[in-house]
């Protein structure tokens, strides 16, 4: 049953991009360490991950600032009130633009899941020829 194999295979590449962490971190482990869903699943499992991988890291530069920020705060210990004010405002400034990055990673891999579960493929610059040359 070729079809049902087909099937499958965008089912766990579809939950590869679910934008929920534990569904796809575990379709992703159980697509690769179990060998499941094909190479269709596997490619997907690979560029997912590879996505992930470079969210955080952006996700993490976007917090840089607002982790400075209350470092700064507490270096200077007593802090007065006006101090502890202006690094809040500081961090909520830096917080803003961490929200919206998480909005865009939500419906991008909403996206890609949705474009995965119904067999589509789609390409992302430079992720999709690095998980081609993981998959083979």
């Amino acid at each position: 049953m070729p079809d049902e194999e087909e099937q499958n295979g965008k089912l766990l590449a579809g939950l590869c991009y679910v934008p929920i962490s534990p569904i796809n971190l575990v379709a992703i482990l159980y697509v690769l360490l179990a060998n499941k869903g094909g190479k269709y699943a596997r490619f997907h499992a690979v560029q997912s991950m590879l996505l992930i991988l470079v969210f955080s890291i952006i996700s993490l530069l976007i917090q840089l600032p607002f982790m400075l920020a209350f470092a700064k705060l507490f270096t200077n210990f007593p802090f007065s009130p006006a101090d502890f004010q202006a690094a809040w405002a500081q961090a909520f400034a830096f917080m803003v633009p961490l929200m919206v990055f998480g909005i865009v990673f939500f419906l991008v891999f909403f996206y890609f899941a949705i474009q995965a579960f119904q067999g589509k493929s789609f390409r992302i610059p430079v992720i999709t020829d690095l998980a081609g040359r993981v998959v083979k």
